[in-house]
């Protein structure tokens, strides 16, 4: 029995050895700051670039073509301001106010599953990020302008085409697309 406590003893202090040498082997080391140092912010290292079209910060460049949840989608077009668009449609639809304005983004959308089965668009699943990083809704209560994209579901192949309207502020720039399921794949892209 005592053989086996001291072969325990032996291989508990040869796995400590072994994992206190491999812990240095990829030359890290830290230095933690001492009190007078607390002031001293140090700036942080930048994270790893995200994948393409995966990140607000690494979106898809303008023109792209995007594949997810079984769809390709594609932005053909912007018009900024729309406000005349959307004032002319339906007297009651919201006016911006002081300091914002609509945008139309025509966004075309085909199913790439068998023609025997279904894709699915819902207006909550858009969005938009301006470079305040604000995040906007596209806006569903506005009438009588033709070609709004809405809510559909579309068999295999099909192809729609509409646009989506947006209230953002006047001074937003360099605005991001971003495609939100509630169930699914979101990817980001360049609008401008």
């Amino acid at each position: 029995m005592k053989i086996k406590k001291e072969f325990f003893v032996a291989l508990l202090v040869l796995l400590l050895v072994s994992l206190a040498c491999g812990s240095s082997s990829n030359g890290v080391s830290v230095e933690e700051p001492s009190e007078s140092d607390s002031d001293n912010v140090s700036e942080p290292e930048e994270a790893p670039t995200k994948e393409v079209g995966t990140a607000r910060s690494n979106p898809a460049p303008v023109g792209s073509v995007i594949t997810a949840d079984n769809m390709q989608f594609k932005i053909l077009g912007l018009t900024r301001p729309a406000d005349e668009i959307i004032k002319s449609g339906n007297m009651f639809n919201t006016e911006p106010e002081e300091g914002e304005e609509y945008i139309l983004i025509e966004l075309q959308i085909e199913c790439m599953k068998d023609v025997d089965d279904t894709c699915n668009i819902f207006e909550s699943s858009f969005k938009l990020i301006g470079d305040e990083g604000v995040t906007y809704d596209a806006e569903w209560f506005i009438s009588g302008v033709d070609g709004l994209l809405e809510s559909e579901e579309f068999y295999g192949g099909g192809v729609v085409t509409g646009s989506l309207p947006f209230m953002i502020k006047e001074t937003d720039s360099d605005l991001i697309f971003l495609y939100e399921p509630f169930f699914g794949d979101k990817f980001y892209m360049s609008v401008q």
